[in-house]
């Protein structure tokens, strides 16, 4: 079984058609390379992901194949924009506001005792 790919952002359809073309058509080795006029048009940003992430490797100029080692694409759950939040973090954030609202209630509790009450 092959290792599963971690992406920062998922890939759009684009990718997708082009990754399913180039198993498809047997792009699999350099030397099975298929020319970019043979695959799905992808746009140069969508093309350099795929080739960052190892996902697609580039023969020769403007051939490409499938990386075999990969076959399976795993998205992330949800989109990080470059921030990676860990569990530990998301409870210490949840505790930090309570504490705010806490402390927020204590004042305006404190405020009405001293003022004189609600009357």
């Amino acid at each position: 079984m092959s290792k599963p790919v971690d992406l920062q952002r998922p890939i759009s359809d684009a990718q997708r058609r082009f990754i399913d073309a180039t198993a498809s058509l047997g792009a699999i080795s350099p030397t099975t390379a298929r020319s970019s006029h043979e695959l799905p048009r992808l746009t140069g940003r969508e093309l350099v992901q795929l080739l960052d992430a190892g996902i697609v490797r580039e023969a020769t100029p403007g051939s490409f194949y499938a990386e075999p080692a990969v076959r399976t694409v795993r998205l992330p759950d949800q989109p990080t924009y470059g921030l990676i939040v860990s569990g530990a973090a998301l409870a210490r954030a949840r505790r930090i506001k309570l504490i705010i609202i806490a402390v927020l209630l204590a004042v305006v509790i404190g405020y009405t005792l001293v003022s004189g009450g609600f009357s």
